[in-house]
């Protein structure tokens, strides 16, 4: 992405996220009011490899900037983050760990001495929504 040039290599909770959530929050933005909504969320706001602060700050502006309410609610608190993890093992569902960034799982995969599985196209060679396809062609 563009917008990130630099800041590559910034860890997790760094200036990159910031310019990320600020890019997001004008998406959504720019989309709730073409949908004429007034209010938007983030799901970023349940990881705990995010910064509540961050993310408040960025939603703060974009508010100001487009008149859409960025709600906060911190989902992590009273063991919010160990309840998401016992639905989501119970219920089997998916949980991705990272944000989406490209930079970021770089960074974790290598931390965990793991393989970015993520980045493998499934076999059909079909492009899917959030596929390693639809981001590259995001950074680009």
């Amino acid at each position: 992405m563009e917008a990130v040039k630099g800041l590559e290599n910034e860890p997790e909770k760094g200036a990159r996220c910031e310019v990320c959530f600020d890019k997001r929050f004008e998406v959504s933005a720019k989309k709730a009011l073409e949908l004429g909504e007034t209010k938007v969320t983030t799901t970023l706001l349940v990881s705990p490899l995010k910064s509540q602060e961050q993310l408040k700050r960025s939603g703060d502006i974009f508010h100001e900037k487009y008149g859409v309410e960025f709600i906060a609610v911190d989902y992590r608190a009273g063991g919010g983050t160990q309840d998401q993890s016992r639905v989501t093992k119970e219920e089997q569902l998916y949980r991705q760990d990272y944000c989406g960034c490209i930079y970021g799982l770089t960074q974790q995969r290598e931390q965990q001495e793991r393989l970015m599985d993520e980045m493998f196209s499934p076999i059909s060679n079909q492009i899917l929504p959030a596929s390693i396809e639809e981001r590259l062609y995001m950074y680009k």
